[in-house]
């Protein structure tokens, strides 16, 4: 199933974001890497593709990974998320859940973890 998906990445940690790139775009077939959220919203609006999936993380500049998913909303572009961050802290985990996040996995991240969370989400 995974090599049937579409998912945007959102990392500002160049060395986070090139891991992940590096491992698991081996088993997606489109894994769209963006270090800055409004590129990426530009990105997904004037796309003709159609995405599975977004995972993002939290801490970026310009617009946080919480922002960037209340904005998607807003823009009623609807699609799954997966949020990746250092901080599990309360405020934080209470703002994932009022905005509806699929999933919240804590760094560093762990690909097995990763890889069955996207599976689950995308096969609903």
């Amino acid at each position: 199933m995974l090599k049937d998906l579409k998912i945007i990445y959102l990392e500002d940690e160049e060395l986070i974001k090139e891991s992940v790139e590096r491992t698991v775009s081996k088993f997606i077939k489109e894994f769209i890497s963006f270090t800055n959220p409004i590129e990426a919203l530009s990105f997904i609006e004037n796309s003709d593709s159609k995405f599975d999936l977004i995972i993002t993380d939290i801490q970026m500049p310009k617009m946080n990974g919480l922002d960037f998913i209340r904005e998607l909303k807003n823009r009623d572009i609807n699609l799954p998320v997966i949020v990746i961050t250092a901080y599990d802290t309360k405020e934080h985990l209470k703002e994932c859940e009022e905005l509806e996040v699929d999933e919240v996995i804590i760094k560093p991240v762990n690909f097995l973890e990763l890889f069955n969370k996207i599976e689950i989400i995308c096969s609903k």
